[in-house]
């Protein structure tokens, strides 16, 4: 049985991955309201966050996410490339690195 957080996972992955955005962030952050660190629903917002040009918000969003323990790769890869994209290379660099040591074989998945 999915629980209810999980039931608002799977609708929110399926509108945003049918494009649905407004809706998806909003769901996102309904279910950021209740846990604060969920590392998906903060992944899934900091996505939204960077496809509409608001990096540092979406830095916020991953950083928390890459936070969690024990770190996902996915999570940490994004939080490198929007760091690179922000310019901020050094941070960038250091996330790619956590990315590899979380997940070695990360690339070739």
């Amino acid at each position: 049985m999915i629980s209810a957080a999980g039931e608002m996972l799977r609708d929110v992955l399926k509108m945003h991955q049918a494009g649905d955005l407004d809706g998806a962030l909003r769901l996102y952050r309904k279910i950021l309201s209740s846990d604060p660190t969920h590392g998906s629903a903060l992944h899934g917002e900091s996505l939204i966050l960077e496809s509409r040009g608001a990096l540092e918000e979406a830095l916020t969003a991953l950083r928390k996410a890459a936070g969690a323990v024990p770190p996902s790769a996915q999570h940490l890869f994004n939080l490198a490339r929007i760091e690179a994209r922000s310019g901020n290379h050094q941070r960038a660099e250091d996330a790619y690195h956590a990315c590899v040591a979380a997940k070695p074989d990360f690339a070739d998945g």
